[in-house]
Parts: C-alpha cells; structure tokens; sequence
C-alpha cells in the first residue's frame, strides 16, 4: 500500500532496520512519528527506553537525567546489553523492518547491527541547520539557545557529531519532513535494486 498522497509503497521494500541518529532537536521523533503514518513499522527507542527507567525512580524528566542515566547503564552493563534492552522494549518479531530512535554512541551501531542480523541495519543522520535546530529546542522545552550550547558539549552530543555523523550511511539535511522521508525511500529503494550497499554484517 502507498502511503496517501506519495508514490512510496512500503510493502514492496525488502525489511530492513534503521537506526535514526542526529543531535537534540534534529527531528528524529517528528520524522518517526510521519514513518508510523505510512507504514506498520515496529520502533525501539533509546528516549522512551531513558524516561521508562526514569519515571521509575521518579527522577526529572529532563536531558541531565538521561545524559547521567546513560552512563551508568553503560558502566553496569555495556552497549550490547543497553541495545539489547532497547530493542526488547519495542516487541520487534525479528521479520518486520524496525526503526531504532537515538542511536547515539558509535559502539551501538555495531550492537544494533548484530541483534538485527539478518536484516541490513542502517544509520540515517539528520543534519539540521543550527539556527533551526536550536530554535525548535527553544519552541519545545523553552530552553534558551545558551542553555543547548551548554548541553551540545556534553560528551554524548560530540560523539553524535562526530562519529555516528561519519558512520552513518545516508545524511539528511532536508528541513522538511517529507522531502526527509522521500530521500530515506529512494536510498532503500536503490539498495533493493542493488544499486548500493546491503548494510553491516553482524
């Protein structure tokens, strides 16, 4: 079935998982949210994963209590046992194409990659302008731009930067979602007609 009001027939695309990666304020939520309106894709989330642990201990629901929750999950477990939670929590079925929201650390590529296996794992990077990311930052939690700043130099935000930005297979900069979604279709529609990569080997 194509989704209403576009020629993207989703069913027709081999299963695949694909993790959706970019710094605060990208539009990785609001990108997945448009996903889940064309297509019955399963969706494993770091952030809901964070809020789920959060809510439990009653702690603030804010970007320091995931960033400080994220790095003692990592020291008690590690990054395949963090993966591994995340995907669990979504009920994927091994068979159907996935969505994993907030891949932000170079090492849960690779943990991804194996627990997916035997569907291609990708990595999609929104690359937003600045100006605009810092803005709908401002519009949704009212935060001011010093406020980001100060929490883009955290360490997680330089490695999303940095490495998963160089890791990742396809980078998006369309403002739009819809023009985001058309370019994520025509990139799996290219690796199902072997015209690309067919992902990361477990």
């Amino acid at each position: 079935m194509s989704a209403a009001g576009t020629n993207r027939d989703w069913s027709k695309v081999d299963p695949f998982a694909l993790g959706i990666s970019g710094k605060i304020g990208s539009g990785k939520t609001t990108l997945i949210t448009n996903l889940l309106k064309e297509y019955d894709f399963s969706v494993a989330s770091y952030g809901a994963f964070f809020r789920g642990l959060a809510a439990s201990r009653n702690l603030p629901n804010n970007r320091e209590t995931f960033q400080s929750l994220t790095e003692e999950y990592l020291r008690d477990q590690n990054h395949n046992g963090l993966a591994a939670e995340v995907v669990k929590s979504s009920n994927w079925d091994g068979k159907k194409s996935l969505l994993v929201d907030g891949v932000r650390h170079i090492a849960s590529i690779s943990a991804i990659s194996r627990l997916t296996h035997p569907l291609p794992f990708f990595v999609v990077f929104l690359n937003v302008p600045e100006e605009t990311r810092i803005s709908r930052i401002g519009k949704r939690d009212g935060l001011p731009p010093d406020t980001v700043k100060l929490h883009d130099r955290h360490e997680s935000e330089k490695l999303v930067t940095n490495e998963v930005r160089s890791a990742a297979d396809l980078i998006v900069s369309e403002n739009e979602t819809e023009a985001a979604i058309e370019k994520i279709f025509s990139f799996l529609g290219h690796i199902r007609r072997g015209e690309g990569d067919l992902g990361r080997s477990s």
